[in-house]
């Protein structure tokens, strides 16, 4: 039972990467009905749900409630997301100034017939202060079921309206400015369903992390308890010359630190908003937050001074090289949300974590090859302490980004290649928690592999999807 729980699971994750590719080459539309959008899909899905709930069973995790509560919220996001494939409708209306309409288009259905008449009664665009570019799009019309008083109301980018079950989302316009194209989402049962996951996963995230005898707890005191004077002696050798090397690089990673967050700060005051705006932004903030992750833990873990202005240096280094778009601009309407600077500070968190044990398992590939052991084992301990809260932080950016995309698109998840190659990246990373089942992941040598190979995932699903796959989340400029 155990093998083919990880054995279904890993060919999801085989099966989840190669569509990408083919999206690629074929198109969104060919892979949405030969692969998500089909049968066999689904019951892929289904089988790997039902095997490791009864693998769960038969371990009996529920006696372990924080952990048995984690596994559920994703069984109840997967029921939420199948309650969706089965019911929901969804489609567009198109309004026209003063001309009700009682129908829309809806996918895959043709024609289909609403309660009620929409009407438009006006649409009109927001610009940005002394700009041309702009700020949001807003529909306002007026609903009216059959024999009882009409209800006035209005949409914009971000702000839906709902009304006896149906979510209008505006989408696209005339170019008259008399006409408004509406997107048009029923979703009785599923959005619930998922919304009740999101809730729990966050839930059992918390419980997971102040647990007493959970991975991460367990992580911590191994990191922070027995043996602290020996640990953080990192690469280096103790003495005179070593005191001051360290010092040194501890000092230029506090002024890097400090430098970038005056830089990050003169951006957030110039545009009025976090800096997650493009691809340079977020390089930005992954640089910033590994600097001061390495300030944190540098006065522990030597290493980690000119580890992590290695690493935040390579980040602003690929951003130049890249060519990426550096100016202070405003946000396109879709990405003016607050869920954009939670989304995608979530990620960034995570993505800086990964790579920090990235850095670990390349250190503990080259101490393996002088039989260091001990510092095998110090580095072992940091990259667990990591393992988890990356991957909570990473769940739950994408999570959240499954909210706003509800709120923005009307549906929370698109099969996009970035949203397809960050559940690659969780489900790659949930392994190696998986220390009772898996055993191998108990060995300092084959985890640090893991770890280094695992990276790959991140480096695709930020460089590899906006430089060659492309897709929504593409944000290579």
């Amino acid at each position: 039972m155990k093998k083919a729980v990880f054995f279904l699971w890993g060919v999801i994750g085989v099966l989840l990467a190669g569509t990408t590719f083919v999206e690629k080459y074929w198109g969104m539309a060919y892979v949405h009905e030969h692969v998500y959008g089909s049968w066999w899909f689904v019951a892929l899905w289904g089988i790997a749900v039902g095997c490791s709930l009864a693998y769960a069973v038969r371990r009996r995790l529920y006696r372990n409630l924080p952990v048995f509560l984690l596994h559920m919220a994703f069984v109840v996001i997967l029921a939420g997301a199948l309650l969706t494939f089965w019911t929901a409708r969804r489609g567009t209306v198109h309004l026209r100034v003063e001309e009700p309409v009682c129908v829309f288009m809806a996918e895959g259905e043709g024609v289909s017939g609403l309660p009620f008449a929409v009407t438009l009664d006006t649409f009109f665009i927001t610009y940005h202060a002394g700009t041309s570019l702009p700020a949001d799009y807003t529909s306002v019309f007026t609903v009216c079921p059959a024999g009882e008083e009409c209800v006035g109301a209005k949409v914009a980018m971000n702000r839906i309206f709902s009304f006896r079950g149906y979510r209008f989302y505006q989408t696209s316009y005339d170019s008259d400015g008399y006409g408004s194209v509406l997107t048009v989402n029923y979703d009785p049962w599923g959005i619930p369903f998922t919304y009740t996951g999101y809730f729990l996963l966050f839930l059992a995230m918390c419980w997971n992390l102040g647990v007493r005898n959970g991975y991460f707890r367990r992580a911590w005191r191994c990191f922070w308890g027995e043996g602290e004077e020996q640990r953080g002696d990192g690469p280096f050798v103790r003495g005179r010359f070593a005191v001051w090397v360290e010092r040194g690089f501890v000092f230029l990673l506090r002024a890097s630190l400090g430098a970038l967050t005056f830089y990050i700060g003169w951006r957030v005051y110039a545009s009025g908003r976090l800096p997650v705006g493009n691809g340079y932004e977020t390089m930005l903030l992954l640089a910033w937050v590994i600097l001061a992750v390495a300030v944190v833990l540098a006065g522990r873990v030597r290493w980690f001074a000119p580890a992590g202005l290695l690493l935040a240096g390579l980040c602003l280094l690929s951003a130049a090289i890249a060519g990426m778009n550096t100016q202070v601009t405003p946000l396109v309407p879709v990405l003016a949300s607050p869920l954009l600077s939670w989304h995608v500070s979530f990620i960034i968190m995570a993505y800086a974590l990964l790579s920090l044990i990235f850095v670990n398992g390349v250190l503990a590939l080259v101490f393996a090859g002088g039989n260091k052991t001990g510092r095998i084992g110090e580095l072992l301990a940091l990259s667990r302490l990591f393992l988890v809260p990356a991957l909570f932080l990473l769940g739950m950016g994408i999570f959240i980004g499954a909210v706003w995309a509800n709120v923005s698109w009307g549906r929370y998840w698109a099969w996009d290649a970035k949203e397809v190659w960050a559940l690659i990246t969780f489900l790659v990373y949930a392994f190696a928690l998986h220390t009772g089942s898996c055993p191998m992941f108990r060995k300092p040598v084959f985890f640090h592999v893991y770890m280094v190979c695992a990276f790959f995932t991140v480096l695709m699903t930020y460089f590899g999807v906006n430089y060659f796959l492309g897709g929504l989340h593409s944000y290579a400029g």
